[in-house]
């Protein structure tokens, strides 16, 4: 007669997943602490483009008294957190002005 394989039985079954899950635990518990990495990184990052746009913004405005606010181009207008940009869907058309200054469609000039 063949030889007879026996299967494991349920305590066996019931090991071998317990140790699946506690090696699944390792692995998710390492990407946790990457994600609370990343996390801080991306807070650290806020902070400083907060800063950024602050002085930016301080110095647009500067700009913005000299040359007039319908006189600032799109380009600039883009990057400054005080911008007012306006999404009209009756006229399929985005603008963005600093201030009372005129509405600019959002394109760049390159676009034509």
């Amino acid at each position: 007669m063949g030889e007879v394989v026996l299967f494991p039985g349920k305590e066996v079954k019931e090991a071998n997943m317990a140790k699946t899950l506690w090696d699944r635990i390792d692995v998710l518990e390492e990407k946790y602490q990457g994600l609370d990495r990343l996390h801080q990184v991306i807070n650290e990052m806020e902070q400083e483009v907060t800063t950024l746009e602050k002085a930016y913004d301080e110095v647009l405005e500067e700009y913005a008294n000299s040359v007039g606010a319908d006189n600032i181009e799109v380009g600039i207008l883009q990057y400054s957190a005080k911008a007012i940009i306006e999404v009209l869907p009756e006229e399929g058309s985005i603008t963005i002005r600093w201030g009372d200054g005129k509405p600019q469609d959002m394109h760049l000039g390159d676009e034509e």
